[in-house]
């Protein structure tokens, strides 16, 4: 699965970032977006039944981990997506 940010948003941060203007509210919106889409989409596939949580990949804080589907089983990667 992938989403992004807005484009406007995505390419104000990343202006910003290449202008050396770290402090940006684009940055930092850009950021809280980000995280808060994370989170939505956790509790999105933990409502469907399954089981999801934060990557615990310190260079990708984003990711989400699915593993399974409530069973304590492992979720086939070309279930889920019929089961929803």
């Amino acid at each position: 699965m992938n989403w992004e940010t807005h484009p406007d948003l995505s390419q104000a941060a990343c202006e910003s970032v290449r202008n050396g203007q770290l402090q940006a509210p684009a940055i930092r919106h850009s950021g809280t977006v980000a995280l808060h889409m994370r989170d939505a989409i956790i509790g999105i596939l933990v409502s469907a039944g399954l089981q999801a949580e934060v990557e615990a990949d310190d260079m990708r804080p984003l990711t989400v981990r699915v593993w399974g589907d409530g069973t304590g089983e492992r979720l086939p990667r070309t279930t889920w997506g019929r089961r929803i």
